[in-house]
Formats: structure tokens, sequence, C-alpha cells
């Protein structure tokens, strides 16, 4: 008979404290390129960080994440 190893359940709030290492990276460069974060993901934010800290108690699974990111600089540049 082969083996199947058990499956392992990662509780949500550790996959939302994961999901916040990439947050925290994607901010890095938004900064880095004078660039903001788009609505979707200041609203992606904001669900992970309350699965995260325990407020949002209601949530089974982490929500997607979105595709647009940043937003570009309204700041103009000459040459």
């Amino acid at each position: 008979m082969a083996y199947t190893p058990p499956a392992v359940a990662v509780p949500l709030k550790t996959q939302a404290a994961t999901a916040q290492a990439w947050i925290q990276q994607q901010a890095n460069l938004a900064a880095a390129m004078g660039e903001t974060f788009t609505a979707d993901m200041k609203s992606y934010v904001t669900a992970i960080t309350a699965i995260a800290n325990g407020t949002d108690t209601t949530s089974t699974t982490l929500p997607a994440q979105p595709t647009d990111v940043m937003t570009a600089s309204t700041a103009t540049t000459t040459t």
C-alpha cells in the first residue's frame, strides 16, 4: 500500500501573515518607484490585515491578490 502523507492545513491567520510579506515587498517597490497602490490593492491590504490581526473572524479563504497593484505617479518628468 502506498504511503499518503496527511494533508497539512495552514491556518488562515498564518496564510494572511505570509501574504503580508508580499504586500510589504510591493509597498517597497511602489515607494522606490514613486507609485501608489491602486484601490484594489488598498482593499486587499485592508482585508489581509483584518485576517492577520484577528479582526476578521468570518473569512475562510484569503482574497485573491489584485492584478493591478500600483498606480503610476502623476508627477511629470522633463528631459
